[in-house]
């Protein structure tokens, strides 16, 4: 990645996204209840299974959706799941096309979630560097815009 993502660039996404995705909650609980030592601080947990399309990867693709000029083709991404649930959501929700290469070994579960959003999904053997080869060469020849699960600032923002 060769931007860095800054506390402006989050902010101004964040304007950007608000009405669209949920304010989750964040709930304090007692480190003994988690098993941990009694002295230890509570600890904070953010509920982010809460958030449109069950994870924070929403954010993302949502700003990824808004902040481009989205090609006729759609979007494209590999995922292991979350990533590919939260484009396909934000795609369906924008009325664009979503292509998703998942793993051959992803769970069902997670596949037929990003389906859900009617997304294509795909499925890819032989490890990651296939699935990253099947991804951008879908978008090189059908021109969809790559929404990168982690290495793309409006991914980070």
């Amino acid at each position: 990645m060769s931007e860095n993502v800054t506390r402006a660039d989050v902010i101004a996404a964040y304007d950007v996204i608000q009405p669209f995705v949920r304010k989750t909650p964040v709930i304090q609980v007692a480190a003994e209840d988690l098993g941990l030592p009694a002295q230890l601080p509570p600890v904070a947990l953010k509920l982010e299974h809460l958030q449109h399309a069950g994870s924070f990867k929403a954010r993302g693709a949502r700003y990824n959706i808004m902040a481009n000029d989205i090609p006729d083709a759609g979007v494209v991404a590999a995922s292991g799941g979350n990533h590919g649930a939260a484009l396909a959501w934000a795609a369906a929700n924008a009325g664009v096309p979503a292509k998703i290469f998942v793993f051959d070994y992803t769970p069902d579960a997670k596949a037929n979630r990003i389906a859900s959003y009617g997304a294509v999904v795909e499925r890819v053997s032989n490890g990651f560097d296939a699935l990253m080869e099947a991804t951008y060469a879908w978008a090189e020849n059908t021109g969809s815009m790559l929404v990168h699960a982690y290495d793309q600032p409006g991914t980070l923002t």
